[in-house]
């Protein structure tokens, strides 16, 4: 008898391999008459009985198993035979029905699925990754005709090369995914896949890139301890009238979204982004998790627009970068979308819709002065798009449970916001030199709760530094204030113009000069006085005010008001540091000042209970 020889890795030796009913190495070491006659009886005992066609495909094959040892002759014939007939899909076409994964032929990647030469209409695909093989993609593709619509993007829709009036449709729609990456992996091919996936960097390495890096929906980035480095030269992708160094972005240089119909469901997590800045444009659903940030100077490391859902928790925010040159703006900015506002985008964008900012979280970070070179940040988190309206405000903006450290001009900066909560929060100012403020008001305010915070060694706790908007519906109570700042006349710890049915309540203020300034925008603008423009209804109560230091002859006052109405002093303690004095009230002459109550205060060493100025002062 004649020796058959087991050939080596064929299409037909293949093909038995992926049905999966013998295990590898068998198919490696049966003949093809044994692989022939395992498969015949496997079709007869478990492919028949679910398909009821290719009744002749398998006449044909049991012929051959019948007549192998009378033709051994013709062997290599009749092996060349049975590859041919597995090459060509015929006997895809009789095991794929049964097969439940439907799959026959197995790739490394898509690119792989495009080149190959043995698929036919109705084949089934199997790949073992996107851009390498065992990257965590894995998908399943049937073949088919080309029809009226279908677009070849690499993955869901492959045009095959060899045969380009067919196509491979990617089968596996749902199923999160596990990507992890290698430290030479393009990260943007990964970035663009359009399934819900959870992409784990290489741990512990640091990765430059100099491009942006856009983010798509339903997409989570573990940085898994390593540093994302953006390059200082600039992206090309966006057109912009200035200098900019990109980061991680939610939207695209093409993308036409309003609203919040943008990039959802994006995570970002465990890691360190040095420079650029992370741009996000009617996005939904943002989280930033366990990040450390050291953004470029003069720039943002996080800024918004039109954003729903968007949080910002226990991260660490050093300011610019050690190798930077200036100090870094605001670290978190938070806007509406309007021209003018950030992320900048070009003036005739359709996604200059206006739209708002809303359900926002900042909670548990530190904001830090960048050590190395003392390099710190002009603020921690604010708002200053350039609206000129009240109707593009953000609403439901929440600032708790941070630590702000090294802030040149303040920790907070409000504008334009509506149901807004700060509280737990703490800023305590080490550098003798400057005297930021916490809560700088730089625009429209609405219904908003400022409490349980601490704040020392600070200038203004609450300044309005922009009385053109009014603050209206605010709530200022059980902090504990340190102000180590010499105040101007027109200053104060609590800085109040245009502001509207707000209280302070329950506070503690350490001061030097001056706690309260009361006042309307006539008097901050030299504009015409309008009543709506009067601080009106404000409730100062159940405060402890500790003076801390001697004024100027005639500066005695610890609270001062012009131009305002309804205003209430009832059941406050001011106390004077040893041989320091101080009037309570003092009341300028502008306009008029109706219904002002002052009752059940105390005071250790009372000069003068309201003292009335006589002479005109107007001083900004």
């Amino acid at each position: 008898m004649k020796t058959i020889e087991t050939l080596n890795p064929s299409p037909f030796r293949h093909l038995i391999s992926t049905i999966g009913e013998l295990p590898t190495s068998f198919t490696e070491s049966m003949s093809y008459y044994e692989l022939l006659a395992w498969l015949c009886d496997f079709l007869e005992k478990k492919v028949l009985p679910t398909v009821n066609t290719n009744a002749e495909a398998l006449k044909e094959l049991q012929d051959y198993v019948v007549n192998y040892f009378d033709n051994l002759d013709v062997q290599e014939e009749i092996n060349n035979k049975l590859d041919e007939m597995a090459e060509s899909g015929q006997l895809s076409e009789i095991i794929a029905a049964y097969l439940e994964v439907k799959s026959v032929l197995a790739f490394d990647t898509p690119d792989d699925v495009k080149t190959a030469d043995n698929l036919i209409s109705g084949s089934y695909a199997k790949t073992y990754g996107y851009k390498r093989k065992g990257d965590g993609v894995y998908d399943y593709y049937i073949v088919r005709p080309v029809a009226i619509g279908d677009v070849d993007d690499g993955y869901n829709v492959i045009s095959l090369t060899e045969n380009p009036e067919l196509v491979a449709i990617r089968l596996q729609q749902g199923g999160r995914r596990l990507i992890k990456l290698a430290q030479d992996d393009d990260i943007q091919d990964y970035l663009d896949l359009e399934c819900e996936k959870d992409i784990v960097f290489p741990k512990d390495t640091t990765i430059t890139v100099n491009d942006a890096l856009m983010v798509n929906s339903n997409t989570t980035i573990d940085l898994n301890g390593s540093s994302i480095v953006f390059n200082y030269d600039r992206s090309e992708i966006f057109d912009y009238d200035w200098d900019e160094t990109l980061g991680f972005m939610g939207y695209r240089p093409d993308s036409t979204f309003t609203e919040w119909d943008g990039y959802h469901d994006i995570t970002i997590k465990n890691g360190e982004i040095k420079g650029g800045c992370c741009c996000f444009l009617h996005n939904k659903n943002v989280l930033f998790e366990g990040v450390e940030f050291q953004t470029s100077g003069s720039r943002h490391s996080i800024e918004f627009a039109a954003c729903a859902n968007f949080i910002v928790k226990n991260c660490n925010f050093y300011g610019a970068r050690d190798d930077e040159v200036s100090l870094a703006s605001e670290l978190i900015n938070i806007d509406h979308c309007s021209y003018g506002g950030q992320p900048y985008i070009p003036e005739n964008s359709p996604m200059w819709d206006g739209s708002k900012s809303y359900n926002v979280l900042i909670e548990s970070n530190t904001f830090h002065q960048t050590s190395v070179t003392g390099l710190t940040y002009n603020g921690a988190v604010g708002t200053h798009g350039n609206s000129e309206t009240t109707d593009t405000i953000c609403q439901r903006i929440t600032i708790r449970n941070n630590d702000f450290r090294g802030a040149k001009e303040y920790a907070i900066g409000v504008k334009n916001y509506d149901n807004f909560h700060i509280y737990d929060n703490t800023m305590i100012n080490q550098d003798s030199t400057i005297t930021p403020s916490f809560i700088l008001k730089r625009g429209f305010l609405h219904q908003g709760e400022i409490h349980n915070n601490v704040a020392q060694g600070i200038g203004v706790f609450f300044n309005s530094s922009n009385p053109t908007y009014s603050g209206t519906d605010i709530d200022i109570s059980n902090n504990v204030i340190t102000s180590t700042a010499d105040m101007a006349d027109s200053q104060g710890v609590f800085y109040l113009m245009n502001i509207h049915n707000s209280s302070l309540t329950n506070n503690t203020i350490q001061y030097k000069d001056h706690a309260i300034h009361i006042n309307t925008r006539a008097y901050y603008d030299d504009v015409e006085d309008d009543p709506n423009d009067h601080s009106i209804n404000i409730t100062i109560a159940n405060n402890v005010f500790e003076k801390t230091s001697n004024q100027a002859e005639g500066k005695y006052w610890n609270i001062r008001m012009a131009n305002s109405d309804k205003i209430k002093f009832i059941s406050n303690q001011f106390i004077h540091d040893g041989s320091l004095e101080g009037n309570w009230v003092e009341i300028l002459p502008q306009g008029t000042n109706t219904n002002l109550q002052v009752k059940n205060n105390k005071t250790d060493k009372p000069k003068q209970l309201v003292k009335r100025v006589n002479e005109t002062r107007k001083t900004k």
